[in-house]
């Protein structure tokens, strides 16, 4: 499910994963959507994702629906 703190899908089939330096993958069945983020220069003590990879994904997700 997606993470009640940051939704990145209102759909309950959608789930992500953010790791260190601000990646992160999002997963939506209902809408047969996946996107992936890994950025050219990682920023150090961002863990669990940040804005960059967010926006990308629920604009991807948004454009998708």
């Amino acid at each position: 499910l997606s993470d009640p703190v940051t939704p990145i899908s209102p759909n309950k089939r959608a789930f992500f994963w953010a790791g260190w330096g601000g990646s992160m993958a999002v997963v939506d069945l209902e809408l047969r959507t996946s996107v992936g983020y890994a950025m050219n220069r990682m920023e150090g003590g961002i863990s669990g994702g940040d804005l960059r990879g967010g926006v990308l994904a629920a604009t991807a997700l948004a454009c998708s629906s």
